[in-house]
C-alpha cells in the first residue's frame, strides 16, 4: 500500500490506522508495562511532575537545535525507564515532530494520534493540526 512516487510516500488510511493500532499495542506492551514498578491507572489520573518538566526543556533544545535523532533516542530511553512519559501531551508532540523532520512517516502519524486521542489534554489543537499538516505535506501524504 505504499507507493514511492518522486520521494513523496503515500498512505491510505487503511494503512495508517491498521499501523497504529499495531504500534500501540506493541509500544503498550514492550516499554511500558514491562518497565512500570507500580499500576499504570490511564492518563486521566496523570500528574505533571519535575521530571517530565526536565524533559520537557531538554527536548525543546534539542528541537532548537534540529538533533531529531537525539530527540527520538532520548525519547526511547525515558518510554522504557517510565511509563508517565506516556501521557506527556507536549513529548509526544515534539517526537512526532522529529520524526517528520528524519522523513519517517509511519512514525510521525503514530506519535501524532497518540498525541491526540492518548494524552491527557483535552484541548489538544496543536497536535490535530500537526496531524493534518503532515497528511498534507510533501513528505507524507494521507490518501483517502
Amino acid at each position: 500500500m505504499l507507493n514511492i512516487l518522486k520521494n513523496k510516500k503515500i498512505l491510505t488510511l487503511k494503512t495508517v490506522i491498521i499501523l497504529t493500532i499495531f504500534i500501540g499495542g506493541i509500544l503498550s506492551n514492550q516499554l511500558y508495562s514491562e518497565s512500570k514498578s507500580k499500576e499504570f491507572l490511564g492518563c486521566e489520573n496523570y500528574i505533571f511532575d519535575s521530571n517530565t518538566e526536565k524533559l520537557d526543556s531538554k527536548i525543546f533544545d534539542l528541537m532548537k537545535e534540529k538533533k531529531y535523532e537525539e530527540v527520538v533516542n532520548l525519547g526511547n530511553k525515558h518510554l522504557k525507564d517510565d511509563g508517565i512519559w506516556y501521557c506527556d501531551n507536549y513529548f509526544w508532540n515534539e517526537r512526532a515532530e522529529a520524526f517528520y523532520n528524519l522523513g519517517d512517516c509511519y512514525q510521525t502519524l503514530t506519535a501524532s494520534l497518540h498525541a491526540i486521542f492518548v494524552t491527557p489534554r483535552e484541548a489538544n489543537k496543536s497536535a490535530k493540526e500537526f496531524y493534518d499538516f503532515v497528511g498534507n505535506s510533501d513528505i507524507c501524504v494521507i490518501k483517502q
